[in-house]
């Protein structure tokens, strides 16, 4: 199983770069998935939430594309 996220991980790490560590709180199976990340300053500061919708954007581009399109499934919102 590792070795098939291997190629997920390098695009994900790549594309959310220093702001990977805003989503693990939201998604947990990213930490596992990443490793070990760097600490990130108080992120109750304004620029927070910019800054989490930066990386829920990158994240989504970096999984959906023309040739590998994504389905989003909301559940109990």
């Amino acid at each position: 199983e590792q070795a098939d996220l291997a190629p997920w991980r390098d695009v994900i790490a790549e594309a959310l770069g220093p702001n990977a560590g805003l989503l693990v709180p939201l998604l947990p199976e990213l930490g596992r998935m990443l490793g070990p990340l760097p600490w990130l300053p108080d992120t109750q500061s304004r620029e927070a939430g910019p800054r989490l919708h930066l990386a829920l954007h990158s994240l989504l581009a970096a999984l959906a594309h023309a040739a590998q399109p994504l389905t989003l499934c909301f559940d109990d919102i």
